[in-house]
């Protein structure tokens, strides 16, 4: 069993069962031949490239439709809203915890409360982190190339598609001046290096785990 180099993984794999012996740490690919420099910076007709899939905010969607969660999960999801440019997922509990005082209910289910910890700290605010990211490149009139699934058709951003294999996005990442990514847990995949071996500027968003082993930095 493979995970990534974030003990973020290990953690899910061993909670799951996976004996720790099982795991193996891999290190992140990074593909650049000596033969294959990569373009120069006017070579490259991206300004900013973005290679994400939007998850559904509607907690329906992720199979929470009691009233209780749909009302706590509305009220954190402002609160994440709110504070967009400096969220991480650690501020979920604390969040929630504060919705369910405000709205006077609390999802007493370890395992419902768990996972709308994970979902809100996870795929609901990348979602409202990247429609906040694109906003501000839109306003600023930057060409912004985004490929993935549910973005909205005026989301400010010329739609190219899901997002491909991994040599495709490597070929993508050598086009592009700039490649962002942001998300929330600070875990770091494999397309960081694989866009900062691409030669152009990586733009990777804050978060506690950056200076942990494993982290970014």
């Amino acid at each position: 069993v493979r995970g990534g180099t974030n003990d973020f993984a290990v953690a899910r794999l061993t909670a799951a069962g996976v004996e720790a012996t099982r795991i193996t740490i891999a290190p992140l690919p990074c593909l650049l031949g000596e033969d294959d420099p990569p373009p120069d910076w006017d070579d490259r007709p991206i300004d900013v490239a973005i290679c994400a899939n939007l998850a559904s905010t509607d907690p329906t969607v992720h199979g929470h439709d009691l009233p209780t969660h749909t009302k706590v999960w509305q009220t954190a999801l402002e609160r994440i809203r709110s504070r967009i440019d400096k969220f991480t997922d650690g501020d979920v509990p604390s969040m929630l915890t504060a919705a369910e005082s405000v709205l006077r209910m609390r999802i007493d289910h370890p395992g419902a409360r768990q996972s709308i910890t994970r979902l809100l700290g996870g795929p609901a605010a990348s979602t409202l982190i990247w429609q906040d990211l694109v906003q501000h490149l839109a306003r600023a009139t930057v060409k912004t190339h985004c490929w993935g699934l549910g973005w909205a058709a005026d989301a400010g951003v010329q739609l190219r598609g899901p997002i491909p294999g991994l040599a495709d996005r490597a070929a993508i990442y050598r086009q592009a001046k700039c490649v962002l990514f942001a998300s929330p847990t600070g875990v770091v995949p494999a397309d960081v290096l694989l866009a900062a071996a691409a030669g152009g500027a990586v733009i990777w968003r804050k978060h506690p785990l950056n200076t942990r082993p494993g982290g970014l930095a």
